[in-house]
């Protein structure tokens, strides 16, 4: 009789760029092992800050003065994943959260006329 070796692991793309694989667990005895001290709490897959843009300009305006803007915006990810066992129905559930915050900042002022 052949024994397939178990495996359970997570894969993600963001923004078209393959992140590296988690892996929850490999073989039955790590199943075993993480399945006993489990805490119920998900596995962070990614998490972290991106800045989507960063511009600033200088905008004449009719009256001979200029105004500066800038504008930034950032988005705020997490992707966590979660799994649970029930060895007695020999299943397994498995959760993907995603989380997001998107946030932009601007800001006008006028300049002088130097």
């Amino acid at each position: 009789k052949k024994y397939l070796e178990s495996f359970a692991g997570m894969s993600a793309l963001l923004f078209d760029v393959q992140l590296r694989p988690v892996t929850f667990f490999k073989g039955y005895s790590d199943l075993m092992s993480k399945m006993f001290s489990m805490s119920g709490d998900p596995i962070s897959v990614v998490k972290g800050l991106i800045l989507l843009t960063d511009h600033s300009q200088v905008i004449p305006l009719q009256s001979g003065l200029r105004a500066s803007a800038e504008f930034q915006g950032g988005l705020a990810i997490d992707i966590s994943g979660g799994m649970e066992f029930s060895l007695w129905y020999r299943e397994s559930k498995t959760s993907v959260n995603n989380r997001s915050f998107k946030v932009l900042v601007e800001s006008m002022e006028p300049d002088s006329l130097m």
